[in-house]
C-alpha cells in the first residue's frame, strides 16, 4: 500500500462527506485507503461513514469503541495505517485539488532526505475565506525550529513517511490536544519539511471544533507547555534552546491571561515560570514589546 488517508472524526455529521468527497476525488497512480477513527459521537456521523464503508473497498471504517478523546483516537488510526505515506484530513477540513496525493507522493519520492511535505491551506469561517496558512512566505523548506513556533501548516496539508513517527505513541500519551503540533515536531526533527506554495485545503473555522476560537484557550496552552517541556526532555540538549525560547512564550501568554480574568495567584506562578525560562534579554524585552502591551499578538502562537 502506497499511502494511507488518516481520518479522525466526532460530531462532525455536516461536514464528513465533504472531508470523504474530496478524498475519493484524487486522481492518482497508487493504491492508498482511507482510515477513519469516528470516536463514538452522539450524531450521524457514523452512519454516515459506515455509507461510504460499504460503497468504497478503499475506505476503511475502525470498529467502535468508547470514546478515547483527540490524541488517543490518532493514536488508534495512525496504528491502523498500512501506506508507506500517511496524509491527514480531519473530519470538519476537505482537500480543494484533485491532484494534491499524487503531487505529494512525486515530491517525497523523488526528495528521500525529506520527512514529509505540506502546502498552504484557505482559512474558512463561516462560509467565507478569511485567511491563508501560512500568512507570510516560509520558502520550500521548514525544519524543527519553525516547526514549534507560529503555525506555518496546517494538519489537512501534511502527508509524511510512516516509519519516523514511531516516537508519537509514546510521546503522545498524556496530552489531550496539540497532536499536530507533536507530530509535526517530530517529522522536522527527522528530516527537512518541504512546502509547496499552492493551496489545496481548507481548514474549517467553527463553533464546534477543538481551537476554533480567536480568544485565548488556557487548556490548550497548558497542554503546549506540557507537551514541550516533555519534548525537551526526550530530545535532551538536541533542541532544548528552541523548545525553552516556545516554553517561555507560552507561559507569558499564560500569565497575561490569568491577568486579564484576575487570577492574580495563578498570574503571580506563571509569571515566574516564565522567568525561570528567561535565556536572554533580548527574550524578555520581546516579551514586553509583544505581550504586555499588545495582547493580540498572542495570536501568531496559538
Amino acid at each position: 500500500m502506497k499511502l494511507s488517508v488518516f481520518v479522525v472524526t466526532y460530531n462532525q455529521e455536516k461536514y464528513i462527506r465533504q472531508c470523504l468527497d474530496s478524498i475519493l476525488m484524487q486522481e492518482v497512480d497508487f493504491d492508498y485507503e482511507v482510515v477513519i477513527g469516528e470516536d463514538h459521537g452522539t450524531d450521524g456521523t457514523r452512519a454516515i461513514c459506515e455509507e461510504y464503508a460499504a460503497k468504497y473497498p478503499q475506505v476503511r471504517l475502525l470498529p467502535l469503541t468508547e470514546n478515547l478523546g483527540v490524541a488517543g483516537n490518532w493514536r488508534r488510526v495512525l496504528l491502523e495505517c498500512n501506506g508507506e505515506y500517511v496524509a491527514m484530513c480531519e473530519g470538519d477540513d476537505y482537500w480543494t485539488d484533485s491532484k494534491k496525493l499524487q503531487m505529494q507522493v512525486d515530491f517525497l519520492n523523488k526528495n528521500l532526505a525529506y520527512s514529509s511535505c505540506a502546502h498552504a491551506t484557505d482559512v474558512l469561517r463561516d462560509g467565507i475565506v478569511m485567511a491563508r496558512i501560512p500568512s507570510f512566505d516560509i520558502g520550500d523548506t521548514l525544519s524543527f525550529s519553525e516547526m514549534i513556533g507560529s503555525r506555518k501548516i496546517h494538519t489537512a496539508s501534511i502527508c509524511f513517511r510512516r516509519n519516523l513517527i514511531s516516537e508519537f505513541f509514546s510521546l503522545s500519551e498524556g496530552i489531550v490536544a496539540s497532536c499536530d503540533r507533536l507530530l509535526f515536531a517530530i517529522l522536522g526533527e527527522k528530516g527537512p519539511i518541504g512546502f509547496i506554495n499552492r493551496v489545496m485545503d481548507v481548514y474549517r473555522k467553527h463553533s464546534d471544533a477543538v481551537s476554533c476560537s480567536d480568544i485565548v484557550n488556557v487548556d490548550i496552552l497548558k497542554n503546549d507547555i506540557y507537551l514541550y517541556k516533555k519534548l525537551r526532555r526526550y530530545y535532551c540538549k538536541r533542541h532544548s534552546k528552541e523548545l525553552t525560547k516556545e516554553i517561555f512564550h507560552r507561559e507569558g501568554i499564560l500569565a497575561l491571561e490569568y491577568r486579564h480574568q484576575h487570577k492574580y495567584f495563578a498570574f503571580f506562578l506563571e509569571l515566574c515560570k516564565m522567568i525561570s525560562n528567561i535565556r536572554t534579554f533580548v527574550d524578555f524585552k520581546s516579551w514586553i514589546k509583544d505581550y504586555l502591551f499588545c495582547k493580540n499578538e498572542v495570536a501568531k502562537f496559538l
